[in-house]
């Protein structure tokens, strides 16, 4: 498990080649993102200071969910759960997990007030349908167009 020691030495390298607001991440439970099975460590890089705290999903406005819940069966489920989030089809744990870590991705960036505000954003641009819009958007440019409508239908 990572220190808060290496998690604030990560934020400082970040900070040393140029990065102005960055979170480095680990969740105590063992995933290395944001999480909703526990806690998360977090050292975070805010115009060349480190502070480091701890969050629960209780924090970013989600439940607790299990390690079971967010489980892959495989690259190819991985695919199935995107577009079923994407597309407000599964609004379970995984969909948690998605928010929380869009929502500190919202932070970082400064789109945001906080962790906990970018993950309501992020649950919002789901329910609003702009995520599923940019998806096809991004299919169309750069995709296979056909494969996502094959996907779509299973819905």
């Amino acid at each position: 498990m990572l220190t808060d020691d290496y998690l604030s030495d990560f934020a400082h390298l970040f900070d040393e080649i140029g990065y102005e607001h960055v979170l480095v991440v680990h969740g105590m439970d063992g995933i290395d993102e944001v999480s909703n099975v526990g806690k998360t460590k977090i050292a975070e890089l805010h115009e060349g200071e480190v502070k480091t705290y701890t969050l629960s999903p209780s924090d970013l406005g989600v439940k607790k969910s299990s390690i079971d819940e967010i489980t892959s069966d495989g690259a190819d489920q991985n695919v199935v759960d995107f577009v079923n989030i994407i597309y407000n089809q599964d609004r379970g744990a995984k969909r948690d997990l998605v928010a929380v870590n869009a929502g500190a991705a919202f932070y970082a960036a400064n789109v945001t007030s906080s962790i906990e505000a970018g993950t309501k954003y992020a649950f919002n641009i789901l329910e609003s349908g702009d995520a599923a819009h940019k998806l096809e958007q991004l299919v169309e440019y750069a995709g296979d167009p056909d494969k996502l409508k094959e996907l779509k239908p299973s819905l």
